[in-house]
């Protein structure tokens, strides 16, 4: 094992530590300030765009993989959303199911769905959580922040893979938590905080959000986008 794949790994194990230290923002701060170390950046993404999970024939699709299933299109297609919010709505098209973001197997991270959003006028590469039960709110933004984080160490790599779809990008990634209406019952003060000090400090913009009462619709739950 060499010192720079080491080196990663030390990195990423302090962000699994972070998802179960609801509240401690200043480690936070400190790991998204910091260059990721290592060597974990070089791959090439293959495959189709759209849900790329195989499940029987009629079946509903269940859990994590329902949501999912719901945000994309069907294999070989994009699917166009809509972020509602009061006073705000953000296009959305998503495009790749389960996006992995670095070359390594242990400590590897990826994120359940890569899109475009537009906001501020800009398209931006955006990377999605999925949640329906699992763990909180304070473990899934914190999740979402490292796969940020990465994503905009590798932002060009990252926007001429989505170029192949949609241009023109500008190479900050964002990300977005989606789930049911109760996953957000708890630490949202802390992620409050966690949001508004990542907005005041870093380039960090994550949103929490909830599925609308239509396939395309979203409904903003928190966030620190604007």
């Amino acid at each position: 094992m060499t010192r720079a794949f080491e080196d990663y790994q030390d990195w990423s194990e302090e962000f699994t530590k972070a998802r179960k230290e609801v509240g401690n923002i200043d480690l936070l701060l400190d790991l998204w300030k910091a260059k990721v170390p290592g060597t974990w950046a070089d791959r090439l993404w293959s495959g189709e765009w759209g849900y790329r999970k195989d499940s029987k024939a009629g079946a509903e699709v269940a859990g994590e993989k329902g949501i999912e299933a719901r945000l994309l299109g069907k294999p070989g297609t994009l699917s166009l959303l809509r972020l509602n919010r009061p006073g705000n709505s953000y296009p959305i098209l998503t495009a790749y199911h389960n996006f992995p973001l670095t070359n390594q197997k242990k400590g590897q991270v990826v994120a359940d769905v890569l899109g475009v959003v537009l906001a501020q006028w800009r398209r931006r590469p955006l990377l999605v959580e999925v949640k329906k039960t699992d763990a909180g709110p304070w473990h899934a933004l914190v999740e979402c922040l490292k796969q940020v984080r990465l994503a905009r160490a590798s932002g060009a790599r990252i926007c001429d893979h989505l170029t192949k779809v949609i241009s023109p990008l500008e190479p900050g990634a964002w990300g977005l938590v989606v789930a049911p209406p109760d996953y957000y019952r708890k630490d949202i003060k802390e992620c409050r905080k966690l949001l508004q000090t990542l907005k005041d400090n870093t380039q960090a913009r994550i949103a929490f959000a909830t599925i609308g009462s239509t396939k395309t619709e979203l409904k903003w739950k928190e966030g620190n986008w604007e």
